[in-house]
């Protein structure tokens, strides 16, 4: 059965397949919805958004990660 677009069926990576990685401060938004976002491609992010409003960095370190997941 095909799936809608709506539907995701995870990432099913070719032979060779290699996810990539890009610094957070390096990708413009815009960017960064059209390559990954809506392409539904994998990414792994580096380094965090430098907003000091985003709590989360400060928050968010490996013993809170094991303590909540």
């Amino acid at each position: 059965m095909h799936a809608s677009i709506n539907e995701y069926a995870g990432y099913k990576p070719g032979p060779g397949a290699k996810i990539e990685v890009v610094q957070a401060h390096d990708v413009e938004p815009k960017e960064f919805w059209a390559k990954f976002i809506a392409a539904r491609k994998p990414v792994l992010i580096k380094g965090h958004i430098p907003d000091a409003s985003w709590k989360a960095s400060a928050k968010w370190d490996d013993q809170y990660l094991a303590m909540v997941a």
